[in-house]
């Protein structure tokens, strides 16, 4: 699987959401204003396609129009918004939203920033870094 998500998103990290996952790679996008790169990361994502790749795509507005165009080139691709917010928000029992830690996090005032991360899992998925 190809995660393609917005700097910080950090899809999965720190809870078990993609537990099973065979392999993982991830491309990061800018955090906001993601479609200002989009060509890059659109043939970043056609770089490390091959015809068994699940694209799971967390950008904000341009994730649609990501799934979209790979699905064109025949590969299967889901744009998934904020799953891994909500699943975390889920995990944390308290029935609201809550911030969470290392993850930025665009849906509560004034969480917009993640905190610092040295995680090497999640270090070594990354295949590619479009800032």
């Amino acid at each position: 699987m190809v995660i393609v998500e917005g700097a910080q998103t950090r899809m999965g990290v720190g809870n078990d959401l993609l537990e099973g996952a065979s392999e993982i790679k991830r491309i990061l996008a800018p955090a906001t204003s993601s479609f200002d790169r989009y060509d890059d990361i659109l043939k970043a994502s056609l770089e490390v396609a091959h015809s068994d790749i699940l694209f799971l795509v967390a950008m904000g507005p341009s994730a649609g129009v990501l799934a979209y165009d790979l699905t064109v080139e025949g590969y299967q691709a889901l744009d998934i918004g904020h799953l891994d917010l909500e699943y975390e928000w889920f995990l944390a029992g308290k029935g609201e939203r809550v911030a969470v830690p290392h993850k930025y996090n665009n849906e509560l005032k004034d969480d917009d920033y993640a905190q610092e991360l040295h995680d090497p899992v999640y270090e070594g998925q990354i295949v590619e870094s479009i800032l």
